[in-house]
């Protein structure tokens, strides 16, 4: 990385949140009975598994036994499963620490290998979706389509995303770039789960994401493409 200063208000602010900084406490009512639907339909699906080894033509006991037992470790791990990366759908956060506090500035590389810092594209007087992907992530090219939506109803107004991938394999990560019609700013270090971006931003899972006012203030994380919307409805008055 080259050792060039970060730009001026790049870095991390160490003073406390602002008020009005961060989001809302409430419960979020537009997403919160579906998240919950998600576990419920999962554990029911798991318990479902775990009831239906009983009709296995298994003789041998002892594996019918670890069955059983991988089973029930699976029906325990599901609202783990379910949260990782689900926007939300876990109690804590750790990205919220960076609500209220500016942007930390870093370095990665584009398709052809060039290296840009964040502070490139954001900052600069738009508001900023960094959107945290994979091409080999299914959640994440679930949601891709609707974040396309609202970037095409608010660019125009003042609104960009650039997307930080965790791809390893850059064919990978240009093709599902070009398949699906991601026409903002990608970056990357090409290091999956290594990447300096996962370090910096304490990713927990993907997809995920933080928004960023146009003076490089981080005003929110994880959201889905509902609250992203009405977000940009509220600050760009659509």
């Amino acid at each position: 990385m080259a050792p060039d200063p970060k730009p001026a208000g790049s870095t991390l602010a160490p003073d406390p949140k602002p008020a009005g900084s961060t989001l809302a406490p409430d419960p979020r009512p537009a997403g919160s009975n579906a998240k919950m639907q998600k576990k419920v339909v999962g554990l029911g699906f798991c318990l479902y598994l775990c009831n239906r080894i009983n009709y296995l033509k298994i003789q041998d006991m002892k594996r019918k036994l670890l069955l059983c037992v991988m089973a029930l470790s699976w029906v325990l791990a599901c609202p783990a499963i379910a949260a990782n990366g689900a926007h939300g759908e876990d109690d804590e956060d750790p990205m919220e620490v960076f609500v209220g506090k500016q942007f930390i500035d870093l370095q990665l590389k584009d398709f052809n290998g060039q290296s840009h810092r964040l502070s490139e594209y954001v900052g600069k007087g738009k508001w900023v979706l960094i959107d945290f992907w994979a091409s080999w992530c299914g959640p994440c090219r679930e949601e891709l389509p609707e974040l396309v939506k609202v970037y095409k109803a608010f660019h125009a107004d003042g609104f960009d995303v650039l997307g930080i991938s965790l791809d390893d394999d850059t064919q990978a990560w240009q093709k599902a770039v070009k398949k699906m019609n991601l026409s903002w700013n990608h970056l990357s270090d090409l290091s999956g789960w290594d990447s300096k971006a996962v370090e910096v931003y304490k990713v927990p899972g993907i997809p995920t994401n933080l928004l960023v006012n146009p003076k490089g203030k981080i005003v929110a994380s994880n959201l889905t493409m509902d609250e992203l919307a009405d977000k940009l409805n509220e600050v760009l008055g659509q």
